[in-house]
């Protein structure tokens, strides 16, 4: 029997023949780690690679794949949200699920209410690799006891001698309401969950994209975002002399540069990047109506982004277990349109664009936070709207058989949704798209922080093929 050193030393081996081309420093270094790790006989073995832009993660990634499947080791791959799990299937040709799918089921309980329960893992010495893992909560949301990496974990710890990859960029912006992408950082995982941890990080650029202007910009960011001192201003230096994949735009040229992106590649291959909902929520009215002519209020081939999640309208042993905040959709057909409990809806058929194996699904959607510049309902705005919907119930005399027709009501389910040419950085975060416009937006000199330049990262590294500067200082530009 081979010795463990011999093993392990075959896996690198393995994972450099795998590459088509030679490995930059950094990927060696990774396969060194990485032999280890997947070789390891000791407790919860959990590997983070911390990969920016540009530097090769993805053709590391395949080269994962690749090896692993001539030991026969189980591979499962996995994103945070339905649109980086599609990016993930396109770059690896390998399906990829989103954390949810993959890990929970729902559980119906009484009065309408659905629960998240954690399935058990039935595989056995699996690697599962999550990608965008910066985007994986650490916090604590409602009455749960465990957080998204909590699950996460005790899922993959659950089957018989399972490992875990968490993949991403710590560069780009952590997930809402935290600081740092805790997912992603060794002290955090080490203070908070009992395993072996291994870790890499991948800096080098490699040759074959160093001429990407977008790239380029990006390494810059993220070089002053690696140097930053807190409390100091981190003022962005743009150099676009000499590279034709990002450009700046200002006044007239922009709405001939988004039509021509529409022309070229479709609106699905184009995205408006905001850094407020009343940003995005003007763009979407001005493109709608100066871009796509439209003048209804919504019609059919509209896209839309769901404001926020929703357990109601999918059917049974459907492709995914519920339409997620975030998720996009393109209008098919339009059916009717009703006014009820002090608000308009409109009933139609939509299509999830990132789970291309579903069909059409009929729904009935919120007009009216179409026209909201808030993300979705205010809290007073949902109460206000149950009440009304309660009214319907109220000689029902039990309470608990009340809630649950409340609860079953299909326009109290209603998707609360927004158009989805402009949005947050958030919201295309794990996203890729071949044209990206980025708006600056309202900026001052204490906005020069870390937080932006996060987002600016953010922005850049959505786009595959343009980047589109709108309305930039002029002092960014160098």
């Amino acid at each position: 029997m081979a010795s463990q050193s011999t093993i392990v030393q075959d896996v690198e081996q393995q994972l450099h023949l795998a590459m088509a081309v030679n490995a930059t420093e950094d990927q060696a270094l990774f396969f060194e780690t990485f032999a280890q790790f997947i070789t390891c006989k000791q407790h919860n073995p959990l590997m983070l690679l911390r990969g920016y832009a540009g530097t090769g993660k993805t053709t590391t990634l395949k080269a994962i794949i690749s090896t692993l499947q001539k030991y026969n080791v189980p591979i499962v791959l996995m994103a945070p949200t339905g649109r980086a799990a599609k990016v993930m299937t396109t770059y690896t040709n390998k399906h990829a699920s989103t954390l949810h799918r993959r890990m929970y089921k729902f559980k119906a309980l009484a009065g309408g209410q659905r629960k998240l329960t954690l399935m058990p893992n039935m595989l056995t010495n699996a690697l599962f690799v999550v990608d965008e893992a910066s985007m994986i909560s650490t916090q604590l949301v409602g009455d749960q006891s465990n957080s998204l990496l909590d699950d996460l974990l005790s899922y993959v710890y659950n089957g018989t001698a399972c490992r875990v990859l968490l993949m991403g960029d710590v560069a780009q912006l952590p997930p809402v309401g935290e600081t740092q992408a805790n997912a992603l950082n060794e002290e955090y995982i080490q203070a908070i969950h009992s395993c072996t941890l291994y870790s890499a990080e991948l800096r080098q650029v490699v040759r074959q994209r160093a001429d990407s202007g977008i790239l380029y910009n990006a390494t810059l960011l993220r070089m002053q975002l690696m140097q930053y001192v807190y409390g100091s201003a981190l003022q962005p230096k743009f150099e676009l002399v000499g590279y034709n994949d990002i450009v700046q735009l200002e006044g007239d040229a922009i709405v001939e540069a988004v039509e021509s992106a529409y022309s070229k590649d479709g609106i699905d291959s184009t995205i408006i990047i905001c850094r407020s909902n009343k940003r995005a929520y003007l763009f979407n009215q001005n493109i709608r109506v100066q871009v796509l002519q439209l003048e209804d209020e919504i019609t059919v081939g509209d896209y839309i982004m769901i404001a926020k999640n929703n357990y109601y309208w999918l059917p049974e042993n459907s492709a995914v277990d519920f339409i997620a905040n975030g998720d996009t959709a393109r209008i098919s057909r339009i059916h009717k349109y009703m006014e009820v409990y002090g608000m308009r809806f409109c009933k139609a058929s939509i299509e999830l664009v990132d789970y291309d194996a579903m069909g059409a699904i009929d729904v009935w959607f919120m007009l009216d936070t179409l026209a909201m510049e808030q993300p979705s309902m205010s809290s007073a705005q949902s109460t206000a709207f149950y009440n009304a919907v309660a009214e319907d119930y109220a000689d029902e005399p039990n309470k608990a058989k009340r809630t649950a027709l409340i609860k079953n009501n299909e326009f109290y389910n209603a998707l609360q949704v927004k158009f989805n040419y402009a949005v947050t950085c958030h919201k295309a975060q794990g996203g890729q798209w071949q044209h990206v416009f980025i708006d600056q937006g309202y900026l001052t000199q204490d906005m020069l922080t870390e937080d932006f330049a996060k987002w600016l990262y953010t922005a850049l590294t959505r786009s595959t093929h343009k980047v589109y500067l709108i309305n930039f200082n002029a002092d960014f530009i160098a």
